[in-house]
């Protein structure tokens, strides 16, 4: 099982909902892929974000910026998980990320 780590005092294990349950340590596909596969809708990634890899904030042009509540990590990834179910997946040994939604 993958361990998740809380990162506001606030947030759940339960808020996560179905997230924990589409991640697998013994699938050896990336977090995205395995999202895709069993989320209803898939991933669907979504431009126009802007993403500090160090911070790990999370901006879109004309919002507040948004701070992760919750992390896991499987191999060299990072799933980054935010208010209103959204997520980044960051490939830490390239830096490069994709954003979704998955609620």
């Amino acid at each position: 099982m993958i361990e998740w780590t809380l990162l506001h005092p606030n947030m759940t294990p339960e808020a996560l909902g179905y997230l924990p349950g589409f991640l697998s340590e013994e699938d050896l596909r990336g977090m995205r892929d395995q999202i895709d596969e069993r989320y209803v809708s898939g991933w669907s990634a979504m431009p126009g974000w802007d993403f500090d890899t160090e911070t790990w904030i999370l901006t879109y042009p004309g919002d507040r910026p948004l701070y992760p509540l919750a992390v896991a990590s499987l191999r060299h990834e990072l799933l980054l998980y935010y208010r209103h179910s959204w997520v980044v997946v960051l490939d830490m040994s390239t830096g490069s990320h994709e954003v979704a939604r998955l609620d």
